[in-house]
């Protein structure tokens, strides 16, 4: 099962993150967040966001969580743009609508 991605926003922390059965399923989604990001809002991997895949088990079940956290400016700037619904054809893509 893959889940709709989810906005984690505090004062601290602005992250988009999602789950996912396969871990290939995870890489891929993860490939495409960064094609999507770098498209729309001329992020950098690692200067703007940091993207991470961690392996969950419960029970004999794994998931994979894809985790993106929004660190620079622009990257929080894009992170408001998506929960305020300011980026459309990005939200699209990434399944938020």
């Amino acid at each position: 099962m893959t889940t709709k991605p989810q906005f984690k926003h505090t004062e601290d922390l602005s992250a988009l993150s999602s789950t996912f059965d396969t871990e290939f399923s995870a890489f891929s989604v993860r490939r495409l967040w960064i094609n999507l990001f770098s498209k729309y809002f001329s992020l950098e991997k690692d200067k703007d966001y940091n993207l991470c895949v961690n392996k969950e088990e419960d029970g004999g079940d794994e998931r994979y969580e894809l985790n993106c956290e929004f660190t620079s400016p622009n990257g929080k700037y894009a992170f408001w743009k998506l929960i305020n619904k300011k980026a459309i054809q990005a939200e699209i893509e990434l399944g938020l609508r």
